[in-house]
């Protein structure tokens, strides 16, 4: 359903051209759930804008590459096309539904301007299937709600909405965009019952980015990760913690507490995440990374295979 070739997305600034997202490529079939994790700034949100259409007119801009979502090419769309597609083919849950959501208008307005934005004018029908969605994704009392105010619901209710929203007109795609991010681990784990029920339910295919790696492999069978723009592993959600392929991913789950360790130091990276506009000649990773070498600092890898859906850009991996 999406394949992303080569994408190079570029920021205009004062310096001149910032890469933040580098040569990524992936893929993703219908019904399948994909992770995506690594740092803050790592490129995971700017990837994401990429596909749907959202990076800002005339700072960023798809430099090199392609995005093909069933068979067309979304980066030679125009803007009015583009528009057509978000909503009905493709979605996506931002991080923080409180800034995402009106604060001026209800529940109910906001849900009904999806179907008003794609066609629907009965007021009454609109309304309607509002309230149905509401119902759907679990929040009670869903007339009521309809009726009231983003600050007058929970955390956990304004990103119920927020995946109402999402799925108004069943798109084949959603990106969630760490929607689980300020939420206790009881309404995470609701949140990701729900987005699981409705991608199963819809065959929807989902791209899940989160830098909680826990939550991540109770979603996903498959996961990317992210470092400095790049894709540097793919990988099954199982193996990635078994037999993780690259020195980040590594160094990654080291960094997760583990039940038993009181009292022991807490594994972190040395260093800093290079700036997105630092141009590096090999491995973006070569300066944090222990068993670096030569020709990690001399050559950048490419993204290769090493087995059946199972990649990595790192020249031991």
């Amino acid at each position: 359903m999406l394949e992303v070739k080569n994408l190079t997305v570029a920021f205009r600034t004062e310096n001149g051209l910032t890469r933040v997202v580098r040569d990524v490529s992936f893929s993703l079939a219908a019904g399948e759930i994909i992770g995506l994790v690594g740092e803050s700034g790592s490129g995971k949100s700017v990837l994401s804008f990429a596909v749907m259409g959202l990076l800002p007119p005339g700072a960023g801009f798809i430099e090199a590459g392609e995005i093909l979502f069933d068979g067309r090419d979304l980066s030679a769309l125009s803007r009015r096309a583009m528009t057509k597609i978000r909503g009905r083919e493709m979605s996506m849950i931002f991080q923080e539904p409180m800034t995402s959501l009106n604060p001026v208008f209800t529940i109910g307005a906001q849900l009904d301007e999806v179907f008003v934005n794609h066609g629907g004018r009965d007021r009454a029908a609109n309304r309607k299937k509002s309230i149905e969605l509401l119902e759907r994704v679990g929040i009670p009392r869903a007339a009521e709600i309809a009726r009231s105010y983003p600050h007058q619901l929970s955390g956990g209710m304004r990103q119920r909405v927020m995946i109402a929203i999402a799925v108004a007109l069943g798109p084949k795609l959603l990106i969630a965009d760490e929607p689980t991010t300020a939420l206790d681990v009881t309404i995470q784990a609701q949140i990701l019952r729900l987005i699981e029920q409705l991608a199963r339910e819809n065959n929807m295919a989902v791209i899940f980015i989160s830098h909680n790696m826990g939550v991540v492999a109770r979603l996903c069978r498959k996961v990317m990760v992210m470092y400095s723009s790049q894709i540097v592993e793919i990988t099954g959600a199982a193996r990635l913690y078994q037999a993780p392929a690259h020195p980040y991913t590594k160094n990654l789950l080291e960094c997760i507490p583990q039940i038993g360790m009181s009292g022991r130091k807490l594994n972190s990276i040395e260093g800093a995440v290079p700036h997105p506009g630092d141009e590096i000649k090999g491995c973006r990773f070569a300066a944090r990374c222990d068993g670096a070498e030569e020709r990690c600092r001399a050559k950048e890898q490419e993204l290769r295979r090493l087995d059946e859906d199972i990649y990595c850009r790192c020249w031991k991996g």
